[in-house]
């Protein structure tokens, strides 16, 4: 019945939903950010050709499929979005020439920082140039790679910490990939 729809509604563990999480802080506090880094790094948004989502378990729980919709319906002038969950996945993308550093956006998501395949992909990106980055980390070693690509890139990082109720691994509630 209507309970048990408003029941599913909220993710486990809180009793916020996702859209409310998104409405209330994450879009007042990180979605201009993120439009001025895209402009600011991507000549207005414009030269931005390929986003690359870099992450694992509650992460890409639906990553593929949002990202297999996005691309199936996006307008022509719109960034192709590709999703890694290792090295290979990023590498192959590369080869193929389908991934450029100076046209693609990284996005590594990992809540802890040091989700090992995340760090995989970080570490061999950034070593092969791709250093336009937005992290979603608490830390670890993902957030490190954010600051080095900062560096690398003469920018200031963008590094969102994640609300500690959103569920690693094998967690699902309110995974980063909804906002």
């Amino acid at each position: 019945g209507k309970g048990r729809a408003h029941a599913l509604s909220h993710g486990t563990g809180t009793r916020q939903t996702v859209q409310e999480f998104f409405d209330g802080y994450f879009k007042k506090e990180w979605y201009g950010r993120i439009q001025d880094f895209v402009k600011g790094h991507f000549n207005g948004g414009a030269g931005l050709r390929t986003i690359v989502t870099n992450g694992i378990g509650a992460n890409d729980q639906f990553m593929w499929s949002l990202a297999r919709m996005y691309n199936a319906n996006k307008p022509a002038s719109a960034p192709t979005w590709y999703h890694v969950t290792t090295a290979r996945d990023g590498k192959v993308l590369a080869e193929k020439g389908l991934i450029k550093p100076a046209n693609t956006l990284f996005i590594d998501i990992s809540r802890s920082g040091g989700t090992w395949e995340g760090v995989e992909v970080g570490m061999r990106s950034l070593g092969a140039g791709f250093n336009k980055r937005i992290t979603l980390a608490n830390g670890g070693a993902i957030a490190a790679i954010g600051k080095a690509a900062a560096k690398k890139g003469n920018y200031e990082p963008l590094i969102i910490g994640m609300s500690p109720d959103i569920g690693g691994r094998n967690m699902h509630r309110k995974t980063t990939i909804y906002y």
